[in-house]
């Protein structure tokens, strides 16, 4: 993902890859900073705010986590 990023930075899927591979790793806090590269990509990509959702809640960080999945639904109402 890192080569990527090196060729073209606006590109938005290597920072959901590194996201992922973050998670599953633990590393919050890369994936959450990878996902808010995204945003500054696509400030309207859904998915990036359900996968912080889902950081959040790995962290237990509920009332956080709620707020980023109930943006996600004003992107995209039809995934309720």
């Amino acid at each position: 993902y890192q080569k990527a990023l090196e060729t073209e930075p606006n590109y938005l899927y290597p920072y959901v890859g590194l996201a992922i591979v973050y998670r599953k790793q633990q590393k919050y806090e890369q994936a959450i900073q990878s996902l808010q590269e995204v945003l500054k990509i696509n400030p309207n990509y859904k998915d990036a705010y359900s996968g912080w959702a889902n950081l959040l809640r790995d962290q237990k960080k509920y009332k956080e986590a709620i707020e980023k999945y109930k943006y996600a639904l004003l992107i995209d109402p039809s995934q309720s």
